[in-house]
């Protein structure tokens, strides 16, 4: 284009100065001329001013010295004018972009004056602003984990701890990837790759430099995801690996079942006896009494044994009873 020459940045401040310069020389030719008897009311009526950050400080040494007041008085005079627009503000945020925007065209003591005003404003709205952004996000973080935990078939690996899982929802997080957040069939957190592949949440952060679709957040949002998302994460997933856990439990006592029937039935011998008994009987659905009276008939019957070989039968026992001893110890409950 024709005036693309003006976006040259030296350029650009030559016109910005020339159109400041032009401001000052109207008005100084206006207070030169002027043969009235009220110069201060005049001059804010009859010349307009744009006012940049060029001409600002000059202009108000202007203003200043055509003034009936003293130069305090001025000031303090304009403080107050702002004070009562100020006042007729009801909202922070409105109060904030006011002050600010004087700061452009008011003099340097003025905005001194306001200073203290402006920064606990800002400070206000800057952490108003947080509070409702981390609001905005916990709800978005809910909604998110209700899809992804929604359907009944899915499962957690219950034997990861659940810190771990945690961890992993909020390395998701971090690299703002929620959208492919997807829990594998073995029940671990990770994403799906544009590809198609799935990637452990634990191994993203090795892997950014290979996808595209990969890209930490801010400093900000990862204060957010640092601070903010634990509880949600954990409140969300707990119902999720509870039932994961009992299932497995649940997977645990038939195994325990099955591997007593193989007892039973004399499928399993004496030296792998001890973890089936104690497992047993821990699992409390049987009296105590029945478990040892069963386990011990069924190896004695098929671990068939001579009257000379007797004594040989009771070290045996014996040697089951330590073995079952043992192993109650390393489940802890000796």
């Amino acid at each position: 284009m024709a005036l693309d020459f003006l976006k040259k940045p030296e350029i650009g401040a030559i016109v910005n100065q020339e159109y400041s310069d032009a401001q000052l020389s109207v008005a100084q030719k206006y207070i030169a001329n002027y043969h009235g008897t009220d110069l201060n009311q005049d001059f804010l009526v009859n010349v307009p001013f744009d006012i940049t950050p060029e001409n600002r400080e000059e202009y108000w040494e202007m203003r200043y010295a055509i003034s009936p007041l003293s130069r305090e008085k001025t000031i303090e005079t304009m403080v107050t004018d702002i004070n009562e627009e100020l006042g007729t503000k009801t909202d922070p945020l409105s109060k904030l972009m006011f002050l600010r925007d004087g700061t452009y065209k008011w003099s340097d003591k003025v905005v001194e004056s306001f200073a203290p005003e402006i920064d606990r404003l800002n400070r206000f709205v800057t952490e108003d602003t947080m509070h409702k952004g981390i609001l905005g996000y916990q709800q978005d973080l809910r909604n998110r984990l209700s899809t992804a935990i929604s359907d009944d078939e899915a499962y957690l690996d219950g034997m990861v701890p659940e810190g771990q899982h945690i961890s992993d929802f909020q390395n998701v997080e971090r690299n703002n990837l929620g959208s492919l957040m997807k829990i594998s069939a073995d029940g671990r957190i990770g994403v799906t790759t544009e590809s198609g592949g799935w990637l452990a949440a634990s191994n993203i952060a090795d892997s950014l430099k290979d996808f595209s679709e990969f890209g930490a957040v801010g400093p900000e949002e990862q204060f957010i995801v640092g601070t903010k998302s634990h509880k949600i994460i954990r409140e969300a997933i707990s119902p999720l690996l509870e039932r994961s856990r009992e299932k497995l439990i649940e997977s645990r006592a038939r195994a325990n079942d099955s591997a007593y029937d193989a007892l039973k039935l004399g499928l399993v011998g004496k030296e792998e006896a001890a973890p089936i008994i104690v497992n047993k009987i821990a699992q409390g659905d049987l009296p105590i009494k029945t478990v040892i009276e069963d386990s011990l008939t069924s190896l004695l019957k098929n671990n068939k044994k001579q009257a000379s070989e007797f004594s040989s039968t009771l070290k045996d026992v014996g040697k089951l009873v330590g073995r079952i001893g043992r192993c109650f110890n390393m489940r802890g409950d000796l």
